[in-house]
């Protein structure tokens, strides 16, 4: 890997943010009873310590935020704000077809309802939907009752067709990408790219992202510019027609702009995508360069995922690492609030100054629940921690309550 891609090892799996916790959530009761919309209560979350072994990461974290300096916010903007419906998220593969499914999708959006957040980005990995993959004709349908739902709510919805996670702690599911080569991958993610079109019709499909990803996930080139443009490309030329959906495609905010320049050059393609996790100074500079560079070309700019990294260059590891771990299930705790509060701070006041058409803030567990930090927990296991979080997160969302971050994203929003 790189040194400019040093970093963004680390981001690989934040494609599946809150899949972790999801994945012990699939498999706890779903409770009695349906959607919980309208009954809120406050599960607050300030004022927890910031625990000693802890705080060397949480100053040097504040202290980017602080430097995030958003350009001037115009009166009205345009951007629909969301957050990733993080129950239907596709690395739970088989678990998405159990009984009780669709009662926690309608929990989860009654969540969302209540905090005014209007739209839902769903993460839909290839080849869940292709036709070679097992229950495929039961995933088209679970995903079509999901879209049904988000649009009997008159909320925006937007999709990522990235890759599944196969054989990292962040999915079960099986599966193997040997033998592809570029055009058999872009022949099949555009023929599910076509299914989700006319099964869900959302308004935002975002081909490709975070190129490294998809070159880790699949052993192709995907992580130089001129080859993911060319990939990208021939996904465009392959759609049907699809009034009514954009499509866009773009890198993650630690990657090249020169990934944005080569995509602008695409006549089929309406908007660049962007993701933002770590917050150093380039990064940002790059998110802001994607939507300059998306709008030059006459293209909308999106971003479809961003949270706060909360990880350190030593956590910087290959795929699946010990560290990654470490800094996925820092954003469980409690004593983080703040900062992910901040965050969103900037960068909503960010992609409303620039221009993005959509914001997604990807950690939407967040917004119900945080685990409160133990001294214990420094050596337990990350599938303990997350079992721990998971035992936070399912009664909350069941009686609809919302944390101190959620009810903050919603008086952002509100503008």
């Amino acid at each position: 890997m790189r040194a400019s891609n040093h970093a963004a090892g680390s981001v690989l799996r934040w494609l599946a943010l809150g899949c972790t916790a999801a994945v012990v959530l699939a498999a706890c009761g779903s409770g009695s009873g349906g959607s919980s919309a309208k009954q809120s209560t406050t599960s607050t979350t300030a004022g927890a310590p910031v625990p000693a072994t802890y705080r060397t990461l949480y100053n040097q974290l504040a202290a980017q935020i602080a430097a995030i300096k958003p350009g001037k916010v115009p009166a009205k903007s345009p951007t629909v704000f969301a957050t990733d419906l993080t129950v239907a998220n596709s690395n739970l593969g088989p678990a998405l077809l159990g009984p009780n499914e669709m009662t926690k999708v309608d929990q989860q959006l009654a969540v969302f309802e209540n905090l005014g957040i209007r739209g839902v980005t769903i993460q839909l990995n290839y080849p869940l939907l292709d036709t070679a993959f097992p229950d495929q004709s039961a995933y088209v349908a679970f995903y079509k009752g999901v879209a049904d739902d988000i649009h009997a709510r008159k909320m925006t919805l937007g999709i990522e067709t990235n890759e599944i996670l196969t054989g990292t702690p962040y999915s079960s599911v099986q599966w193997n990408y040997q033998g592809l080569t570029t055009d058999s991958y872009a022949a099949g993610k555009a023929a599910m790219a076509n299914t989700i079109i006319a099964t869900m019709a959302p308004a935002y499909l975002a081909l490709e992202t975070e190129a490294d990803t998809a070159a880790h996930a699949t052993g192709l080139p995907l992580n130089d510019p001129t080859t993911y443009a060319s990939v990208v490309s021939k996904e465009v030329a392959a759609l049907a027609p699809h009034p009514g959906t954009l499509v866009g495609a773009g890198p993650g905010s630690w990657q090249p702009t020169t990934f944005a320049t080569q995509l602008a050059k695409i006549a089929g393609l309406d908007y660049i995508d962007t993701h933002v996790y770590p917050i150093n100074a380039t990064d940002i500079a790059n998110a802001e360069a994607t939507s300059r560079i998306a709008h030059a070309a006459n293209k909308q700019a999106v971003m479809d995922e961003a949270w706060l990294y909360k990880g350190t260059p030593t956590q910087a590891g290959g795929p699946g690492g010990a560290g990654n771990l470490q800094a996925h299930e820092s954003s469980y705790f409690s004593f983080f609030a703040p900062l992910d509060q901040q965050f969103l701070d900037k960068l909503v006041a960010l992609t409303r100054a620039d221009g993005f058409l959509y914001f997604s803030a990807n950690q939407s567990f967040a917004m119900s629940a945080y685990l409160a930090y133990e001294d214990a927990m420094a050596s337990q296991a990350f599938a303990q921690i997350t079992h721990q979080y998971d035992a936070v997160v399912v009664p909350a969302l069941q009686s609809g309550s919302t944390t101190d971050t959620g009810n903050h994203y919603q008086q952002l929003i509100s503008g």
